[in-house]
């Protein structure tokens, strides 16, 4: 399958740590990421014809495969050689050789997980496409020497930059705070002199060669060679998605070819080798550690989030949105310096008019504004339990429309639950749970979490009149467990196991009240039932009984009393899903946003969840199917698939590239290591505080709580920063875009200047800070209904539409100058006709932000915040108190003006609301939508 990245391997490096004569090598690829590029652009068609695109993703491959075959080299190596290779013993590596053993292998950390400096952060909060046309256009001014427009635009950077670097600033302080909460310690052997000591030390303390110490609730913090074990079973949900634990044993060597069992390997179900980021959940033991920060599994996908993260849906908007503007601004400036310098035969005083042209086109605040809407929107999503890593997320949150989700843990509970009881023909029985119950509460060896879930759902049964009487425990040969009970004087073994070992040491089953011989009809009936619930993807255990005999002084049971048992049925436990997580599946098609499950775990189990949980499973694939489609196929099959079980990391990363690359704003949500790359390559990467910190590190955001329901609301917050952003950006360029038309049709009928360019710039200043309290306005609902994502083409519409209303009126305020007050050379009180313009046009920019922030009738039918009323209020007086004020000689002499303009200015913003919203029915007719 063809990958959708840019980029390639520049070379494989290997890592080399050298201890006396000891040389351990385990490959490690450094593998950059470029920008994605959109699959319908020229570059990215010529890149697929030169081979260049899909490189990144397969040097990510082939490091994870070398690293693979490395691990599993050693997990077949015999166990002298193995522990020589690493200088080790089975006693720990001696306390002298600690600190040189960390002087050559360093600590134990994940070099991707050093944060960035913090000159990097603010570098990276400057490069915005905005702020970089202000300081060009900031430039241009100072070397004309306007330096007031200089200062402005300055100050507009210097806000803007300072807003964005403190909020993110402030958000990595809270994640490393959430990092730091939880800090994992380790118990190694340590040879003192001639003393073994067992010690507790830090993660990142730990060394090849180190011999961890292991029980219930160890984790892996680097990858590890199983010597020694006892009843061990390791979680590997984080890597792989299974929501069982799978037992691991201690090495093994074996004469077969090294090559061949290399080549059959999966690493994930090696039972010798445990990868970092696992954990115990029963039994004990004893490995070797082979692997530490990054020469780990983990780090094969920690190398890809060195890198920069791939352009997303907001950066590709906030870019196509200033390319719209400085085309819009390339087209009208020269026309504005051409026209007017011809009229007024000054083309030096047309060159400055011209760069204040060109200032007033460009919403200079919208960096700020665009930064207070984001800053607000991670306030209110903090509240919310959601951290905001990177701040662009925030609108990417609101504008996707396709959520990818793991499933164990962030569907389910992560927890083993009792799904049925049921006897052999299928049906729902107590009886086998009883059983069941009675084994599990009566047995003394070391219970898991199978046991538990008994437990839990057992509780019910009375066993007051059982007694305890002997155990034959559990172990890996038999793969069952029995207790001997009595009751009345009657001993009884109940036992209960996997169900081939227990089954085939039954003769007879249980049929209602009848007992009946087991024979080979029955048997097979019996095993299409065990068949079909683990075709649902449930772990099944049987449950059978014998009576003993009584009477027997001082009885000795042994493993032979298990025959000729009873069979009763079977238990069968699933991972369920959460409480609530279909009622938020729900909101969430109702907010427009369809869910996709990838997931490490079988197609069965993934199945059988989302049709639980009210997820479409009609067109599900596995992740081997997915590999032998071509690239059409690959796309069509994600975008009709909803469930996708038994991926690799690297396929969940190339089911987010496809769905971008058809369009869609993509979210991810996981947090074990097989969720990382994809994190890093959708548009809103989620993850959670309890996270493996691979995952957390590749996240946009990161959740207190594992709540699907959080990320509902962050959704609604995320729409309405996305729609005030947008709502400034559109109302923002559609009045200075009609300003500027104004300034063409006076610059080609004025002998004067409409306005000065210092007088053109406060307006627009002025009018930028009525719209401050844009952050704090309010959406109407039906524009939270849907995700909305970044539309250049619909911004240049609006523009286009409504930026002229406004030229209308300016252009009766000329008439008015011309004919009413006689206003027609230079040689006559042009200050005023730019005082009245200046007035007008600053009144009718700012009232309309009430008009075009709603596709409703303002007012009436939609308000507007109250700060948004109060700004509004504030600089329309203002802007009418200027001319009688000191302020007013400063911006050019303006001048006073007479009660009869403002009777006229009265008629002009009660026309022009008007005019605005008649002229929005056609324009919703037309476009299919406002904002």
């Amino acid at each position: 399958m063809q990958s959708r990245n840019v980029s390639h391997l520049d070379s494989k490096k290997e890592k080399e740590h050298h201890l006396d004569d000891v040389s351990v090598t385990i490959p490690l690829a450094e593998i950059p990421f470029e920008e994605d590029v959109p699959a319908s652009g020229w570059l990215s068609r010529l890149l697929c014809k030169l081979g260049i695109r899909g490189r990144q993703n397969d040097a990510l491959r082939r490091a994870e495969a070398a690293l693979s075959k490395a691990l599993c080299e050693l997990a077949i190596e015999p166990v002298d050689a193995l522990l020589d290779k690493f200088a080790a013993s089975r006693d720990g590596i001696p306390h002298a050789e600690v600190s040189e053993r960390t002087r050559q292998y360093g600590q134990n950390k994940l070099s991707s997980a050093k944060p960035s400096p913090w000159y990097k952060d603010l570098a990276n909060a400057f490069m915005n496409p905005f702020n970089i046309l202000l300081v060009a256009l900031a430039i241009v001014s100072a070397a004309t020497g306007d330096f007031t427009t200089m200062t402005i635009m300055f100050v507009m950077v210097l806000v803007s930059t300072i807003l964005r670097f403190v909020q993110e600033f402030k958000s990595k302080v809270a994640t490393q705070r959430l990092a730091d909460l939880v800090k994992s310690w380790v118990a190694v052997k340590r040879r003192h002199a001639d003393k073994i000591v067992t010690e507790t030390i830090p993660a990142e303390d730990v060394l090849p060669g180190d011999i961890v110490v292991l029980s219930a609730g160890s984790m892996f913090v680097a990858d590890t060679i199983i010597l020694k074990s006892k009843d061990l079973f390791v979680s590997q949900s984080s890597v792989t998605g299974e929501f069982l634990p799978v037992e691991k044993r201690a090495h093994k060597t074996s004469s077969d070819s090294k090559e061949e069992l290399v080549d059959s390997f999966n690493t994930f179900d090696v039972e010798s080798l445990c990868l970092a980021g696992t954990y115990a959940t029963s039994g004990t033991g004893e490995g070797l550690v082979v692997g530490t920060g990054d020469n780990t599994y983990l780090a094969t996908i920690a190398a890809a989030l060195k890198q920069r993260k791939p352009t997303n849906s907001f950066q590709a908007g906030i870019r196509r949105v200033s390319y719209l503007l400085v085309g819009f601004m390339l087209c009208m400036v020269p026309l504005v310096i051409v026209i007017a310098g011809s009229i007024q035969h000054d083309f030096y005083a047309a060159l400055l008019f011209g760069i204040s042209v060109a200032v007033g086109l460009t919403p200079e605040m919208l960096p700020m504004i665009v930064n207070a809407n984001l800053a607000r929107g991670a306030v209110v999503l903090a509240s919310k339990k959601m951290i905001v890593k990177r701040m662009d997320a925030i609108q990417n949150l609101g504008a996707m429309n396709v959520l990818c989700s793991d499933k164990t843990g962030t569907l389910t509970k992560d927890e083993v639950a009792l799904e049925c009881s049921v006897d052999v023909k299928g049906e729902i029985s107590e009886a086998p749970l009883k059983y069941a119950y009675i084994n599990s509460n009566f047995q003394t060896g070391l219970t898991n979490m199978l046991d538990h879930a008994i437990i839990s759902s057992g509780e019910h049964f009375d066993l007051s009149s059982y007694r305890n009487v002997d155990e034959l425990p559990f172990d890996f040969v038999r793969r069952r467990v029995s207790v001997i009970v009595e009751k009345d004087e009657k001993p009884l073994l109940v036992c209960k196991g996997a169900c081939e070992e227990v089954f085939s040491n039954c003769t007879q089953y249980q049929n209602g009240d009848d007992i009946v011989s087991l024979d080979e009809g029955n048997r097979k009936s019996i095993e299409s039932v065990v068949q079909g619930l683990n075709s649902q993807g449930m772990r099944v255990l049987a449950v059978a009984t014998r009576m003993l005999m009584e009477g027997i002084a001082n009885p000795t049971y042994t493993v032979r009393d298990e025959q000729s048992m009873t069979l009763h049925g079977f238990v069968a436990f699933m991972d369920p899903p959460k409480d609530g997580v279909a009622e938020v599946i729900q909101r969430l098609e109702d907010k427009s946003v369809s869910v996709k499950v990838l997931t490490g775990d079988n197609l069965p189990v993934a199945q059988n969840v989302c049709d639980k949980i009210g997820l479409s499973v009609a067109r599900v694939i596995t992740g081997t199917e997915l590999a032998a489609l071509n690239r059409d196929e690959f796309v069509e099959a994600v975008k009709e698939c909803t469930v996708f079980a038994k991926l690799t990391p690297m396929q969940k990363l190339d089911i987010v590239h496809a769905l971008k690359s058809t369009g869609h704003t993509v979210g991810f949500l996981g947090d074990g290591v097989n969720d990382a790359l994809a994190l890093r390559g959708s548009d809103v990467g989620i993850s959670v505080e309890t996270a493996t910190e691979v995952a957390k590190e590749a996240a946009d955001m990161v959740m207190t709580e594992k709540d699907l329901s959080i990320v509902c609301e962050g959704i609604l917050q995320g729409r309405i920063t996305h729609g005030n952003t947008i709502k400034y950006i559109k109302m923002a360029a559609s009045s200075n875009f009609g300003n500027v038309f104004s300034v063409l049709v006076a610059s080609a009928w004025l002998p004067f200047q409409p306005m000065t360019p210092l007088q053109l710039l406060a307006q627009n200043l002025l009018y930028d800070l009525s719209q401050i309290a844009i952050p704090f306005d309010q959406m109407d609902e039906e524009y939270l209904a849907v995700p909305h994502a970044w539309d250049a083409t619909n911004i240049a519409s609006f523009m286009i539409w409504f930026g002229p209303t406004s030229s209308i009126f300016d252009i009766c305020t000329f008439l008015l100058g011309w004919y009413y007050f006689g206003i027609r050379t230079p040689k006559d009180n042009f200050s005023f006709f730019q005082t009245m313009w200046f007035v007008e046009g600053l009144l009718t920019q700012t009232m309309i932000v009430h008009m075009l922030r709603t596709a409703k009738i303002p007012f009436f039918q939609s308000i507007a915040s109250v700060k948004l009323c109060v700004t509004t209020v504030l600089i329309m007086s203002i802007g009418i108190a200027i001319p009688y004020s000191p302020l007013g000689n400063v911006l050019d002499h303006m001048q006073h003006l007479p009660g009869i303009y403002y009777a006229f200015l009265v008629g002009i913003l009660l026309s022009y609301a008007t005019l605005t919203q008649l002229w929005k029915y056609p324009y919703i007719k037309i476009f299919k939508q406002f904002l």
